[in-house]
């Protein structure tokens, strides 16, 4: 049995010019691929790093001293999801943050020791300290304004703390690259079937 298939050599060529043209456009497709990595920086997040085999639960002592003594890890604020950005170019793109404490945090910390900056006490807010007053003032949205806190804090000349787990926080290289490949593949298959 013999299967012959003709095709037009106009419709080839056609389809070997829009692929080449896509092809050479490399900036709208690392947009696209930066786009696809922040929304997983953004599930990994909201997932407590679930799809970074997920986060140390943080210390009860941690919980006590934040702000809304939330329990989910690197989201205390908001702070830190929302500094992440894509910087496409026609080259590459980075997905990353400038906040400067990202790196101890996606790679974690050795135990390190803390000690006061000009004498004095350490002090953090901590269940199990004792009653102190703290006088602070506060900027938002409504203005100045001057608030006390009644948190319990304890108090060290020195603290050894056991250093950060760290909690990845952007994909591994190999999950970079299946999501950059899955985004080229459909962006390929976009363009291909729109003509």
């Amino acid at each position: 049995m013999k299967i012959t298939i003709t095709a037009s050599a106009k419709a080839v060529l056609n389809l070997l010019a829009r692929v080449s043209t896509f092809a050479s456009r490399r900036e709208p497709i690392h947009r696209k691929i930066g786009v696809r990595v922040m929304q997983w920086v953004d599930r990994n997040f909201r997932s407590d790093g679930a799809l970074a085999g997920g986060w140390k639960p943080l210390a009860a002592s941690t919980i006590y001293g934040r702000r809304k003594r939330s329990s989910k890890p690197l989201q205390d604020s908001g702070r830190l999801l929302k500094s992440f950005h894509a910087s496409p170019t026609a080259q590459e793109v980075r997905v990353g943050t400038p906040t400067a404490y990202a790196p101890f945090h996606e790679f974690g910390t050795k135990p390190f020791t803390i000690r006061p900056r000009a004498g004095g006490v350490l002090a953090w807010p901590s269940p199990g300290g004792r009653v102190s007053a703290v006088r602070f003032t506060l900027r938002g949205a409504e203005g100045r304004g001057t608030a006390i806190s009644r948190l319990k804090f304890a108090h060290a000349q020195v603290v050894h703390h056991p250093g950060l787990p760290a909690r990845r926080m952007l994909p591994t290289v190999e999950q970079a690259e299946r999501l950059a490949v899955e985004t080229i593949q459909q962006a390929i298959q976009k363009e291909l079937g729109s003509r």
